[in-house]
């Protein structure tokens, strides 16, 4: 069971700036959950540099009351991540436990920016959000499927799933990697051959990858209903081969390089 803290917002009153709120916000939880203790709480934005370390030890606060059993962070960038890891070891002798990033098989930025190299190298477990890509890796809005409702630049484009380097403005402005259907259909054919080889659909194969690329990556798919539960759940019932992961990997990024991206 796992909770998060975040930081005030200057649209939602209904959260605090304070380092404070780091307990309080926890304690609410705990209440609502009707348990003791949650197995992970995590931090949901990297604060200022200048207010980190108080924040985390406000974290590390949690776990020696009992309150968390384990504290993670979401949306830290590999500098962050390796402070973090170093200054709740030696000051509170607390081991990090998780980064929450965006990674999926079409945004692999946490494979370049050093982030998942990090992350095995202080055993910190990667969680990844939108492994999906909101719908897109289910192969439902490829060549010859559903028209997506949303074609618009800002689709796709969380703060998680800016690539190393990306201008702000020019994601604003580009349209997303996702959109680019005809362009992204081989990537979608090799994903269906391996669906079919290993009797799985083309979502679970974008999990599958997700979960092979290191013991430590965990995704964090979506469910909207029970029928979607059980085929995220069956990605784990089988395991690619090591072939069918570099023709992925080396197929997205063939595609990567061919739209200059």
């Amino acid at each position: 069971m796992a909770t998060k803290f975040t930081q005030a917002k200057p649209y939602d009153p209904n959260t605090n700036f304070s380092v404070k709120a780091v307990g309080t916000v926890l304690d609410r939880s705990l209440q609502r959950l009707q348990v003791d203790a949650v197995d992970l709480y995590q931090i949901h934005y990297p604060p200022a540099r200048r207010r980190l370390d108080t924040y985390l030890d406000a974290m590390a606060a949690t776990v020696k009351s009992g309150k968390a059993k384990a504290i993670g962070v979401s949306n830290f960038s590999t500098d962050y991540l390796r402070h973090s890891y170093t200054y709740l070891q030696s000051v509170h002798g607390v081991t990090l436990a998780s980064n929450q990033v965006g990674f999926n098989l079409l945004h692999r930025h946490p494979e370049r920016n050093g982030m998942l190299a990090a992350c095995r190298e202080l055993g910190v477990t990667s969680l990844p959000i939108l492994p999906l890509a909101e719908g897109v890796l289910t192969g439902k809005f490829r060549v010859g499927g559903q028209e997506h409702g949303g074609q618009g630049p800002t689709l796709f484009r969380g703060a998680s799933l800016f690539e190393p380097g990306e201008s702000f403005f020019k994601a604003m402005r580009s349209k997303p990697y996702e959109m680019h259907r005809e362009e992204l259909e081989p990537l979608f054919e090799v994903m269906d051959q391996i669906a079919r080889a290993h009797d799985g659909t083309i979502a679970q194969v974008a999990l599958n990858w997700l979960i092979n690329t290191d013991p430590l990556v965990i995704p964090i798919p979506g469910a909207k209903s029970p029928s979607q539960v059980k085929s995220n759940a069956a990605a784990l019932s089988w395991t690619m081969t090591a072939e069918e992961f570099s023709r992925l990997a080396e197929t997205e990024a063939a595609i990567r390089r061919s739209l200059r991206l």
